[in-house]
């Protein structure tokens, strides 16, 4: 949330230093987007000491992706100057779903507090969904309706699983797209566009193990790209 009351604040002042300077309008409008989200990651043990009946050591690697349509909401203002530039803010709510509700089995082989060895079968659970998409961007045009965006993005994602991993981790990503956008006489625009988001690395380290020196570290990255057609209105 800091992230993106940062984002709308840098905003303002941009337009505030635009509006004071050159005549131009605001818009507002919707988005409609194919997107797909996609995330890889890995988890591994941290271990305090070796031995036959300890944690496995093992490098799990996972890939995944989702494909869904979105809608969004956003105000934009755009200069009147022989360079028409658009700086813009862009919200979409909802939620999509990365990996729903997962679960493996594993044999624990060693038990803290315990002296003999056991086997005691474990299921493990994890699952993760990326919401509160938001963007502050600018797009530049380049000839005949085609332009071209930049900006900086965030979106919360929400993890849980059984290590102690659980919560919502904020991610802040770099916005890049090209798009042709089309203005009428009535005040009317349309834009249809590309545009890729690559975020930062997610970072997470368990925290209820029953050793404290022995740890579950999970590292993932998760970007998204969509195809995306906007309506909007001047005033």
């Amino acid at each position: 949330m800091n992230k993106l009351k940062n984002m709308l604040v840098a905003l303002i002042a941009i337009t505030a230093i635009s509006t004071s300077s050159f005549a131009g309008n605001m818009s507002l409008g919707l988005v409609t987007s194919l997107m797909e989200v996609d995330a890889a990651g890995t988890e591994n043990d941290t271990l305090t000491a070796g031995g036959a009946n300890v944690a496995d050591t093992s490098v799990r690697s996972l890939s995944k992706n989702a494909d869904v349509t979105t809608g969004s909401l956003y105000v934009e203002y755009t200069t009147e100057m022989r360079l028409p530039i658009s700086f813009g803010v862009e919200y979409t709510p909802g939620e999509a779903e990365i990996q729903g509700a997962s679960t493996r089995s594993e044999n624990e082989t060693s038990v803290t507090g315990t002296l003999l060895a056991v086997t005691a079968l474990q299921d493990r659970t994890a699952g993760a969904s990326a919401t509160n998409f938001a963007t502050a961007y600018v797009e530049v045009p380049l000839f005949k309706g085609v332009y071209v965006r930049g900006g900086l993005s965030n979106m919360t994602v929400l993890h849980s699983n059984d290590s102690g991993l659980g919560g919502s981790t904020d991610l802040t990503g770099t916005n890049l797209g090209v798009g042709y956008k089309m203005t009428t006489g009535g005040g009317l625009h349309m834009k249809l566009a590309y545009e890729q988001t690559d975020y930062d690395s997610i970072s997470l380290r368990s925290s209820n193990n029953s050793v404290v020196g022995e740890t579950t570290s999970v590292n993932a990255d998760v970007d998204t790209s969509a195809v995306r057609f906007s309506l909007g209105k001047n005033f």
